[in-house]
């Protein structure tokens, strides 16, 4: 029985294996095999789980900044056990470095000049975003007419 074919596919992002295969193909590679590479990032991953389970902010160079926060929601003397809107927890904060920032700042608003609105195809503007960048005049629409005619 087949399933009808549907555009979306589910995307889990750059995993350690991917990884492994980009460092592995790099020309200043010439000594490490899959594995070791593959076995360094599983440990560098999780030392990054637990200097962040133990609060510790993890800084990566030319990355950005992972940061715990903690959150604990103002009950107002009012408790519900059953209300878990109200338990607190824990969330992880990122904030990429300057470098970062300008570099995918930059490569958007060049993409934005050649009729892209995007990083890549794996990150581009929704409707509303396009909408937004046409009515700037950042956009240029499919098919319109720039002569002046």
């Amino acid at each position: 029985m087949q399933t009808a074919k549907t555009e979306y596919k589910r995307s889990y992002g750059l995993t350690v294996k991917q990884l492994a295969e980009r460092i592995m193909q790099r020309e200043d590679n010439i000594y490490y095999r899959m594995e070791s590479i593959r076995d360094v990032i599983y440990k560098f991953c999780d030392e990054c789980v637990k200097a962040l389970e133990n609060g510790e902010k993890i800084n990566l160079t030319g990355l950005g900044t992972l940061t715990p926060s903690i959150h604990a929601p103002v009950t107002m003397n009012i408790f519900d056990a059953e209300d878990e809107k109200r338990i607190p927890y824990v969330t992880v904060q990122y904030r990429r470095s300057t470098k970062l920032k300008n570099s995918m700042n930059n490569k958007y608003r060049k993409n934005i000049e050649n009729g892209f609105a995007g990083l890549s195809e794996h990150c581009i503007c929704d409707t509303r975003q396009r909408n937004t960048l046409i009515e700037k005049g950042l956009l240029k629409v499919e098919g319109e007419n720039t002569d002046g005619d």
